[in-house]
């Protein structure tokens, strides 16, 4: 399904999850030398907050961007769902939470090849997620939306938030790990290939909204 893309002022959305630093730096380099943003952002038309498109935001805040190409959704509509996404590793650093022997359906899980086990401090599992991620940048092989991983390697695996949940957070300003949520739809992005330039100047970036990607 594809959606008309609007305009947004930078200042009017917000991610929901940090950013992933390696990510940023090798995309910025990607688009820095197109010198255009090939696809808008995902919001939610209500609370301006970034469903898809993290990593596009903080390039736009980056280059002094003020125009924003956006889609805009429903994000409570039944046709969007959550869903987390996996770690693989190829071992795994514990410090800064506490475990116990065992499996748990509402708790953040290690499964290593000898033991499976579940994080009970901090008892945010958000939080919890993001120690593991931080101690452990280098042993990091993939995301995945399947909770499997290769014979011998570790993966964290956690019950995706609500979007109730989400939109808490997202109020309080309280962001989640980096590619924390998967947001599963049907809403195709749209190309729109917009040169970097043009939206460093709202009224610019609207009429080429108007007359290039969204022509009457």
């Amino acid at each position: 399904m594809h959606r008309k893309v609007e305009i947004r002022h930078i200042k009017e959305i917000r991610p929901h999850e940090e950013h992933n630093p390696r990510h940023l730096t090798k995309l910025l380099k990607t688009v820095l030398h197109d010198r255009h943003l090939k696809k808008p952002i995902l919001i939610d038309r209500e609370t301006g907050m970034i469903i898809d498109g993290t990593h596009r935001y903080h390039i736009l805040r980056t280059i002094g961007a003020e125009a924003v190409p956006v889609i805009e959704i429903d994000y409570l509509a039944e046709n969007i769902t959550i869903a987390p996404w996996y770690r693989i590793y190829r071992s795994i650093d514990t410090r800064g939470v506490e475990t116990r022997e065992g499996e748990s359906t509402n708790r953040p899980i290690i499964k290593t090849r000898e033991a499976t086990l579940t994080i009970i401090k901090p008892e945010d599992p958000p939080e919890a997620v993001r120690r593991i991620d931080r101690n452990n940048l280098d042993r990091l092989i993939a995301y995945t939306p399947t909770p499997q991983a290769p014979n011998g390697y570790t993966y964290l695996i956690y019950p995706p938030p609500t979007k109730e949940e989400v939109l808490e957070r997202h109020r309080r300003n309280y962001l989640y790990p980096p590619k924390y949520t998967r947001h599963i739809h049907t809403i195709k992005p749209t190309e729109i290939n917009i040169p970097l330039d043009t939206l460093l100047e709202p009224r610019k970036a609207e009429r080429h909204i108007k007359n290039i990607i969204n022509p009457i």
